[in-house]
């Protein structure tokens, strides 16, 4: 038995919106970006284990043992009180467990799904785990013969792709800005390792889909959407155009953008033979 173990945020047995048609999804705990408009912030940072979500669980759910916040989960409702007075973008709730005990979880809904997306947080932070999860999917009689997913920003080694290419189906890459300035004025963080991802894997015939978040003021000017979408182009990959919400944001700080205005920025795309879809 492996001693690789992950740190799991949820799964979900069954969703519409987290690739194409019916899929489980799961969702791994941590993330290297800090995205303005990141909608499950709790899947960000890890859990310190400073007390904080102690007291005001109003199902005494949670306790303090060995220096350890502990969750029994008899009591736990999941009603997110903890997730909210976290100081530190996480969840006492995240739990250490094996690839097999992941499959386990989901192995129900197999029947009726498409398959799986692996995504977070930010799931290439724990490259090991990954690895390990993506093969045990593939080696499940129930889930081998489905698509393995993963739903990426990208800012990955190009070696992990390597070592993943063997058991997913493709990447859903999230492509946060085309301008290195806007990209760390989103995020925190620079792009460079995030092109490298998009080149390698189109090299490697697994970018499936490539995602961009649109937000007004933000990365929508429109020569650099031109120069990201005559780069695109030569792809051939569909592009999920996504109308920045601020539902689940902690404290927005940007516009949402006007179904119009998304029609716009669509248009620039589709011009250049891409196909857009805006969700």
């Amino acid at each position: 038995m492996s001693s690789v173990r992950g740190l799991l945020n949820n799964v979900l047995p069954f969703s519409s919106v987290d690739g194409p048609g019916n899929r489980s999804v799961v969702f791994l705990q941590g993330c290297n970006l800090a995205c303005v408009y990141c909608h499950n912030p709790y899947t960000i940072g890890l859990c310190t284990h400073c007390g904080e979500c102690i007291e005001p669980c109003p199902e005494d759910a949670l306790s303090a043992v060995d220096g350890k916040v502990v969750v029994d989960w008899e009591a736990c409702t999941r009603c997110g009180i903890c997730i909210d007075v976290c100081p530190e973008s996480s969840t006492p709730l995240a739990e250490t467990v094996t690839a097999t005990e992941v499959v386990d979880r989901v192995r129900r809904s197999a029947p009726f799904v498409s398959g799986v997306t692996i995504s977070g947080g930010e799931a290439t932070v724990q490259p090991d785990f990954l690895v390990e999860l993506t093969a045990a999917f593939k080696d499940d009689p129930t889930y081998g013969t489905k698509s393995v997913l993963i739903d990426s920003n990208g800012k990955a080694p190009t070696e992990l792709w390597d070592r993943l290419a063997p058991t997913i189906d493709g990447v859903m890459l999230d492509l946060k800005a085309w301008d290195p300035q806007d990209h760390e004025r989103l995020t925190g963080s620079g792009h460079t390792e995030v092109l490298d991802s998009l080149a390698h894997l189109s090299t490697l015939g697994l970018l499936t889909e490539v995602r961009f978040v649109l937000v007004p003021g933000w990365n929508d000017d429109p020569d650099i959407l031109d120069a990201m979408a005559d780069h695109l182009a030569d792809g051939g990959v569909p592009l999920k155009l996504i109308r920045a919400r601020h539902h689940g944001v902690s404290d927005p700080v940007y516009d949402e953008p006007s179904v119009d205005h998304a029609e716009a920025v669509a248009e620039r795309f589709r011009a250049r033979g891409i196909a857009v879809r805006i969700v």
